[in-house]
């Protein structure tokens, strides 16, 4: 579950404090916190 940077310094943290249900609800409510990457162009080099 990517979280921001500021969710870090909360002493509740924990691994298991997310389930699919929560992920959704959370989603729903802040929106995808990966959508700014899709579609996303870059140039890689070559290996």
């Amino acid at each position: 579950m990517p979280i921001q940077w500021d969710e870090l310094d909360d002493p509740d943290l924990r691994p298991d404090r997310w389930s699919i249900r929560s992920v959704l609800d959370r989603a729903a409510r802040d929106g995808d916190p990966l959508a700014r990457f899709i579609g996303l162009e870059q140039e890689l080099p070559q290996l």
